[in-house]
Order: C-alpha cells, then sequence, then structure tokens
C-alpha cells in the first residue's frame, strides 16, 4: 500500500528538520518576537523550496536583515538624538516629530517608542503628535516638522503622504525632515523633493537588492532562482521582485515590507509566508 500524500510530506519535514535544524532553531530565535513565529513555521517555509534548493533557501534565512522591537527602539532613539543634533539652537518645543501613517499601521508602533523617549533621557521633551493635532497648532509655534517612519523603499509612499498632507504644511511655513530608521537608497531623491532633509540611521545601497548584479551574497544561478520561487509564490508582477524592483530580504517586528521578495511575505494558497506583512 502506497503511503499517502500528507504521509510522504510530513516525511520528508521530519528529514528536512533534521538537517537543517540548527537553521531553523537560529531563525526562530532570530525572528521570535514576530507574530505567529515559529520552528514550525520556519520548517514549512522551508518545505515549500525543493530539496536541491534548500541550501538556498537556509542562505536567505541567515542573510534577512530582521529588527525586533529592541532594534526598533534603539534605532528610534538614535534617530531622535539624530535629528536634534541637527536642529541645534532650534527651540525644541518648536520641533515636532509626526508619525507617518495613521492609528493602526506601522507607525502606531514609532508613535509608542517616541512618546516613551519623549520621558527619559536625551530625548526627554521632544514632541510627539499625529497629524491631525498638529494641524491645529499655530504657525508661530512649529519650527521644524520631522516625519517619522520604519522604512522607506522607493520613497512613493512618502510622497504620497506628502500630496496629502502638503496643504496643512505649507501655512506652517517650516522646515520639513523625514527621519527613517532604514532608508533604501532610492528612496533619498524622492524625499528630497520635498523635503528639506533626510536622514536614516541605516541606508541600503544597490548591494541589498540581492537580484541585482552588484549583490556579492547570491551568486547569478541563486538569483536566478529565485526569482523563480517569487514568481511561484502568485505574487502580482509588481511585487516579482520586491515592489519597485527593490530586491530586499528585511522584516521587522510589526511586518514585513513589500519591497523585500514576496517569499518572505506573499501569503496564498500556493504560498506560505515566513513573514506577516502586517503584524502586531
Amino acid at each position: 500500500m502506497q503511503p499517502s500524500l500528507w504521509v510522504l510530506v510530513m516525511l520528508r519535514l521530519t528529514a528536512i528538520e533534521a538537517q537543517y535544524s540548527r537553521e531553523i532553531e537560529e531563525s526562530a530565535d532570530r525572528f521570535g518576537d514576530h507574530e505567529d513565529m515559529s520552528a514550525g513555521r520556519v520548517l514549512k517555509w522551508l518545505g515549500q523550496f525543493s530539496d536541491a534548493h534548500l541550501p538556498l533557501a537556509t542562505k536567505v534565512l541567515i542573510n534577512t536583515k530582521y529588527y525586533n522591537a529592541s532594534n526598533i527602539r534603539a534605532m528610534t532613539r538614535e534617530l531622535v538624538i539624530s535629528v536634534l543634533q541637527n536642529l541645534r539652537g532650534v527651540d525644541r518645543k518648536q520641533i515636532f516629530f509626526v508619525p507617518v501613517g495613521v492609528l493602526g499601521s506601522s507607525s502606531t508602533i514609532i508613535a509608542r517608542v517616541l512618546r516613551e523617549l519623549s520621558r527619559t533621557g536625551a530625548t526627554s521633551g521632544i514632541k510627539v503628535v499625529w497629524m491631525t493635532d498638529l494641524e491645529k497648532v499655530e504657525p508661530d509655534k512649529v519650527s521644524t516638522i520631522v516625519f517619522v517612519d520604519d522604512f522607506s523603499g522607493t520613497g512613493d509612499q512618502l510622497s504620497e503622504w506628502w500630496v496629502n498632507v502638503e496643504q496643512m504644511i505649507r501655512p506652517k511655513k517650516a522646515n520639513v525632515i523625514v527621519a527613517l530608521l532604514v532608508m533604501n537608497s532610492r528612496a533619498r531623491a524622492r524625499i528630497e523633493e520635498f523635503a528639506n532633509l533626510a536622514i536614516s540611521i541605516e541606508e541600503l545601497d544597490d548591494r541589498a537588492n540581492v537580484l541585482s548584479a552588484q549583490n556579492r551574497v547570491f551568486s547569478r544561478a541563486e538569483k536566478k532562482m529565485l526569482l523563480e520561487y517569487c514568481l511561484k509564490t502568485g505574487c502580482a508582477d509588481e511585487y516579482a521582485r520586491g515592489r519597485g524592483s527593490c530586491g530586499l530580504i528585511l522584516a521587522f517586528r510589526h511586518g514585513c515590507p513589500n519591497n523585500s521578495l514576496p517569499i518572505l511575505w506573499h501569503s496564498s494558497r500556493r504560498w506560505h509566508a515566513l513573514f506577516l506583512r502586517h503584524a502586531l
């Protein structure tokens, strides 16, 4: 009697778990504060790759940049200090930190950290407001508006944000700064079209695009195979290489940008994502 498909799948997963137990456990631990992350989730994700491509899959795990809650807090603090250093001589009471986005988005995470920082040490006293609150502030009370976000891959979303808020900001006649934890270098030019200054803690160059010729971590054959798996996820064409063809492999505790390869975040009947697109 032939074993059922389910039994064969389980036997294969057991074999993968035995062979790659160290990589699975290390990844589950490193990504541990991401919602629903577990060794089982990592194993299920690995199981989608053929036996011949499991070394490539584990290579992706090892090279994925992951920002946990502790990283995000430390980077946000560093970002605020960097902004304040760039604004020496400006009355801190007239500097407004505004999380980009709406309540419930990743901005909520950033806003929470900013408010914690406003009560301690070198960052104490910073003003953290949502856009709806800033609109009510009199122009003579505002010198600089600092839009804060976790990440920008192409600058498109920030540019769209600016289009939506520009009419509210212009009457303030304030300087505009965009402050990011992580910025893909491609985003800088778009952001500087409307902002006086763009600041980030980490700026990624073309080498971070794992499908690009500048990337030396993955071979040409591996890049070709990664793209085939990206197409296998069933994502829309615009996301096959990561949105904007950014080709990144990074994720945050609170989600995975769609500028990353879809093998990390796209979830469908055909593919089990490693990370949630938006997490708690």
